[in-house]
């Protein structure tokens, strides 16, 4: 079924949903105890509660950056994809594009409740480390995490169920727009976003790699 939503809508939502769940997180799985019990063996009592404060202090800094990061995602997803249909079918139609990734968005907020119910209901002897972690139905949860090198825990948790149905989301939606088969828009997908997704995890790993040795 096709949800029929303007833009501003589209977006307002999504803002919504970023704050909400960023409140969610803070509210039910950050504590200071879980600062004192995840950090104790790395800092002295007077150094985390410093920590604590400055948590504290620019508490507001996620409210704002989350939404400005999620519509550079947005943009730069629909620029991939507009991008795509272009060169496929030489047509150009970013708005509709928009507004499909922005419908397809909506389901990474399902790994996000997802991990909040797992930490305040079923493991809830966590720390700082299993919830940065943590990611539902993800490659990284066939590994020991805490073994892994730093560069490879965003890859691992990128390749995770979601993502591909985002992918078939993004399918469905483009061949609707288009008007071709599944399969040919899937390519689409896979040459356009797909290749975009290789090189932002690519430049990931590199910086985790550069600046996580020093």
């Amino acid at each position: 079924m096709d949800i029929h939503l303007d833009k501003k809508t589209l977006f307002l939502m999504l803002i919504v949903s970023v704050v909400t769940t960023i409140f969610l997180t803070k509210y039910f799985l950050i504590s200071e105890n879980l600062y004192f019990k995840s950090l104790s063996d790395q800092f002295s009592y007077n150094q985390i509660a410093s920590i604590i404060e400055s948590e504290r202090k620019w508490i507001w800094v996620p409210y704002l950056i989350m939404p400005l990061i999620l519509l550079v995602k947005l943009l730069f997803v629909s620029v991939c994809l507009s991008l795509g249909v272009y060169f496929y079918c030489d047509r150009f139609d970013f708005e509709r594009v928009f507004s499909l990734v922005m419908k397809a968005e909506f389901i990474f907020f399902i790994p996000s409740v997802i991990k909040i119910l797992w930490f305040h209901f079923v493991n809830i002897d966590y720390s700082i480390k299993d919830i940065h972690f943590f990611y539902p139905l993800s490659a990284i949860h066939i590994f020991d995490p805490v073994l892994l090198e730093n560069w490879l825990i965003y890859p691992l948790q990128v390749l995770n169920i979601f993502e591909i149905l985002y992918w078939i989301i993004l399918a469905y939606g483009i061949r609707k727009i288009v008007n071709m088969n599944l399969s040919k828009s899937l390519e689409i997908v896979l040459t356009s976003y797909g290749s975009g997704l290789v090189l932002w995890i690519v430049s990931v790993m590199f910086l985790s790699i550069t600046y996580g040795h020093k």
